[in-house]
């Protein structure tokens, strides 16, 4: 083939060079989305949700994989603090249900935890099957298997809800293992046995979930399964924490409010309620509603996180949610709305409630 030497051979040239180079960099910068995508899964995975968004934020969208947008909109879900965005998890979960696993694992924890959509454990049942429809999901197993545990949205079947962690574990998955061990520490679905709980725990922790550092941080601090050694508990607790993990910011926020085997420090363990709150958790937002209803300045504050717990359910927030009606703390006194949420705590198993009926029951005229 004659290379042309003139003008327009030049021409042709360095057109040639030009669209190479935009082709070159527009495989290069390709290459290092689908990374960063890739990346943004495996960090979803290890329980990293804010790292997942920002990793994933910029291009899943437009990515021609639906997967990795609804792996973002999860990420968006469970994310903590600034990350934390409900609704727009909803709105890319959502449309995306019937194409994926993981939109349909979302949008379910989205309906469990009352995020933007109604509170609804049935649907949330529902939308784990499809889930496991689609693909075999080891996150979406265990939790229809939480829910066969406890009855949430499907009659109580512990011993169903066991097995389907049982399987869910045996994939190596640490979340799977994880509730292999909590079944094993509260005897769901199996006999009681601390011991191997915290063996579950170990390999959970090794497997990656950050939970698991929150579980075994407990057993330490309480001598659960495990001697007793409350330096090395709340070390774990603190490294769990570190990890945004909010049941171990709850938890610190409960021993420094007790002051159980620390100094007493109320503002430290508002910081750490706070901070659980910020992903929506219910009993975080039950203690911090609890604690700001005895400041009168923050007693509205404190009912409005007493009305998202008890949102989701949360027993002991319905429970105080009737001391606000009935005794006009944050909120206008209603006897009529205290008797429903008491009736609903002592049907859901909180002792105290029969007490406070009998009380307002007493003083009706």
């Amino acid at each position: 083939m004659e290379l042309k030497t003139g003008p327009a051979g030049i021409t042709v040239f360095l057109l040639g060079e030009a669209v190479l180079i935009a082709l070159l960099t527009h495989e290069v910068i390709r290459f290092r989305i689908l990374v960063e995508q890739r990346e943004g899964v495996k960090a979803f995975v290890l329980g990293d949700y804010g790292r997942a968004v920002e990793l994933l934020g910029p291009t899943a969208l437009d990515a021609e994989d639906p997967e990795y947008a609804s792996f973002y909109g999860a990420a968006l879900l469970l994310a903590p603090g600034d990350s934390h965005n409900p609704k727009r998890a909803v709105s890319v979960l959502q449309p995306l249900i019937d194409q994926t696993a993981m939109a349909a694992y979302g949008m379910a924890m989205a309906h469990l935890r009352g995020l933007e959509v109604p509170y609804d454990p049935a649907r949330a049942v529902e939308l784990l099957e499809k889930a496991l429809e689609k693909q075999l999901f080891p996150a979406a197993q265990v939790d229809l298997g939480a829910a066969y545990l406890h009855g949430l949205g499907v009659p109580a079947d512990p011993e169903k809800g066991f097995e389907l962690i049982r399987q869910a574990a045996e994939t190596g998955n640490g979340f799977g293992i994880l509730m292999l061990g909590r079944c094993h520490a509260g005897g769901w679905g199996v006999p009681a046995d601390p011991v191997k709980a915290v063996e579950c725990y170990r390999q959970a922790a090794e497997a990656g979930s950050q939970d698991a550092l929150y579980e075994l941080g407990n057993c330490f601090y309480y001598g659960f399964g495990v001697p007793q050694d409350r330096k090395e508990g709340l070390r774990l607790l603190n490294l769990a924490a570190g990890k945004n993990v909010d049941m171990a910011l709850n938890q610190l926020g409960i021993i420094y409010l007790d002051g159980d085997g620390v100094e007493p420090d109320w503002a430290r363990a508002e910081r750490y309620f706070r901070q659980a709150s910020r992903r929506s958790n219910p009993l975080a937002l039950t203690n911090l509603g609890n604690l700001l209803l005895s400041r009168p300045e923050q007693a509205e504050e404190g009912f409005r996180c007493l009305e998202k717990a008890a949102a989701q359910n949360e027993p002991q927030a319905v429970c105080s949610l009737g001391v606000c009606y009935a005794e006009g703390i944050g909120t206008a006194k209603d006897a009529a709305k205290a008797l429903e949420c008491f009736r609903r705590a002592e049907a859901a198993g909180v002792e105290w409630a029969a007490e406070e009926i009998r009380k307002l029951e007493a003083a009706a005229p």
